[in-house]
Formats: C-alpha cells, structure tokens, sequence
C-alpha cells in the first residue's frame, strides 16, 4: 500500500482526466472565481476534494452536490491532473473508503498535507488561473 493511504484510498495515475471542483457563490463573480475556490478550509485538514471526470460527469457531479449534500454552488470549474501532477500534488481517490462519511461520486483530493499555508495559497491561485482559462463546465 502507498504511503499514508488508508484502506479504500488509491492515487490517481497522472493524465489529463479532469478534476471537477465547485465554487461557492461567494467567490464568484458572474464567470469569474476567485483563488478562494482552490484553497483550503480549515475543516479540509490539507485535502481538497474534487471528483474525477473518469467516474462522473460534470453536470451529475453539480447536481449531487446541489441536490444529494445540499451544499451550494455556482458551478463546476476544472484542472487536469496533469496540471496537479505538474506542481508535485498527489490525487487521491478515497470514493472506496468506508468510513461514514458522505462523499460525492467519484471523489478525489488534492493532497495538500505537506504543503504549508503559504505553498498550498500559492497552488490555490496558480489552479484558479488554470481553471478560470478553462472556463466554467458547468451549467
């Protein structure tokens, strides 16, 4: 087993699958996000989920979001792992993991464990730039 992986988790193999992320409605300004959407919440505990695009698509994954978890959103918005993978972040998928918690379909993270406050604010902003490039996915 990988390091500091639990039961149920596995890395995400580097390719230019997409990794879903929604934004607040608070950090979006008509189709513009703010780096806030890429950073870390306390609660995150150095794990900001996304889901993977392999396992879900982008209009399921808003709508299980929004409907299932009941969380808002202003939309969908997405980096590749390739991109990830090019700042040295490993993706983990933990959909497998039997641990009670609710998780949407396909879901991944960006390990940020390692990362200080600082490194991981600086990937936040470099991913918003990426993502904003990109464009909302959806709706």
């Amino acid at each position: 087993m990988e390091a500091n992986l639990v039961d149920g988790e596995e890395l995400v193999p580097s390719s230019l699958e997409l990794l879903w992320r929604n934004a607040h409605p608070g950090f979006v300004d008509g189709d513009i996000i703010s780096s806030q959407v890429f950073r870390l919440s306390k609660s995150d505990q150095g794990k900001l989920s996304t889901a993977r695009s392999s396992k879900v698509g982008s209009a399921e994954h808003f709508d299980e979001y929004t409907g299932y978890l009941g969380l808002p959103s202003a939309g969908v918005w997405a980096v590749s792992r390739a991109e990830v993978d090019a700042k040295g972040v490993r993706v983990i998928d933990d959909s497998a993991v039997q641990d009670g918690s609710q998780r949407p379909t396909g879901h991944a993270y960006l390990d940020l464990r390692a990362k200080s406050n600082n490194a991981a604010k600086t990937l936040g902003s470099h991913l918003r730039s990426l993502a904003q490039g990109r464009g909302r996915i959806h709706p």
